[in-house]
């Protein structure tokens, strides 16, 4: 007779662990009749997987029937059609939102203000960005000096660009001593 035996790696079959297919042939003897038994073995595999996933700051991940919410190595092992274990190893990575601040200036100041902006980042989360506008002022300086020479006496106004690319002006008053 025939028989066949399929084993899962790391399994044994009648005490012994067998790590190939085999064929065992065995005669059993009784006082009338000899019996032939031949003996199949196979060895099933197991498998054996990594998955990388990776979500955002405030989602979840499903595997194996569990909810994760924090970056870590996670294994379950499944039923493999061939009924063997299936290992897999889950890697899951949670990626931060992104904020970025930026402060810019103006001599407007109808652009005074603040403003984000949401944008989506590599890994697909939320990127923050805020800019901050403020603003630059325009200056004055005035300027006095003195002259003996009635006919440069007077005001005069020079406008300039400042640092900030706002107005500059310089007032010079000329009085006579």
């Amino acid at each position: 007779s025939n028989v066949n035996v399929v084993l899962c790696e790391g399994e044994t079959y009648n005490g012994i662990l067998y790590e190939d297919d085999t064929t065992l042939i065995d005669t059993l003897m009784f006082p009338q009749y000899d019996s032939i038994v031949t003996t199949q073995i196979t060895i099933a595999p197991s498998y054996s997987t990594t998955e990388n996933a990776s979500i955002c700051a405030g989602d979840s991940y499903v595997f194996g029937g569990q909810t994760y919410t924090t970056s870590g190595t996670y294994t379950e092992v499944f039923t493999a059609a061939n009924g063997c274990d299936s290992l897999i190893q889950l890697n899951l990575k949670v990626e931060q939102s992104i904020t970025n601040n930026i402060t810019l200036t103006t001599c407007d100041p109808t652009m005074v203000g603040t403003d984000s902006d949401i944008f989506n980042s590599q890994y697909g989360c939320d990127s923050v960005v805020i800019t901050t506008t403020l603003l630059a002022q325009s200056d004055v300086t005035p300027i006095t000096s003195f002259t003996c020479n009635p006919n440069e006496v007077g005001v005069s106004t020079d406008n300039y660009i400042n640092q900030y690319g706002c107005d500059s002006t310089i007032i010079t008053t000329v009085e006579l001593l």
